[in-house]
């Protein structure tokens, strides 16, 4: 009988006792969860990268700037178009001056009254323009200077050359040795166009 209470008490307690190698506690378990979320989280942070930083380019910045630079080249070509119509070419576009002091006319038949008006001014814009239409929007007068440009016609002056229904006294080397220097001339420089087919 009291061999059976030992033997009984003694299966009890190796019911109680722990088993040593096996098994983890409830701290345990939390530690191992808190280290696993840990490193999740660093593992993000290092996979992510700001765009703006560590070479990262914006794109908005960069669609900004090709905008910028193709108004700014079309800015540039108008800019040019408007200048070509303005200052022209043709066989008179070396031309710096204009001829009309007194009752001389540069034309013939005659274009304009004494001295310099608009009429003058406009047969100069159709000649460096090579337009017959064109008619000029500002201009000036001043005293004659030295290079080419048209002359008084019919004083045996410069070179006459044929342009549409005139005869034009051109000088294309220096206005002013034959002309003296009391002579009244329109500059090239004062002069804007407008091209009459442009």
């Amino acid at each position: 009988m009291r061999a059976s209470a030992l033997l009984l008490t003694v299966a009890i307690f190796a019911c109680k006792a722990p088993t040593e190698g096996t098994g983890t506690t409830l701290a345990e378990e939390s530690d191992t969860s808190t280290d696993s979320a840990s490193t999740a989280t660093q593992g993000e942070s290092a996979t992510e990268t700001d765009p703006t930083t560590d070479g990262g380019t914006d794109p908005t910045t960069d669609g900004e700037t090709e905008t910028a630079t193709e108004s700014t080249d079309g800015e540039t070509e108008s800019a040019t178009d408007s200048d070509t119509e303005t200052t022209g070419g043709g066989p008179f576009a070396d031309a710096v001056q204009y001829y009309c002091f007194g009752v001389c006319r540069v034309s013939s038949p005659p274009v304009g009254m004494d001295n310099c008006d608009q009429a003058d001014a406009d047969l100069f814009c159709q000649l460096v323009l090579n337009d017959p239409e064109a008619t000029a929007t500002e201009w000036e007068s001043t005293t004659i200077f030295h290079g080419p440009g048209f002359c008084c016609g019919g004083e045996g002056l410069g070179t006459t050359v044929d342009f549409f229904d005139f005869q034009i006294c051109w000088e294309p080397e220096d206005l002013l040795p034959d002309h003296g220097v009391d002579g009244v001339v329109i500059p090239r420089e004062s002069l804007v166009c407008a091209g009459g087919s442009g």
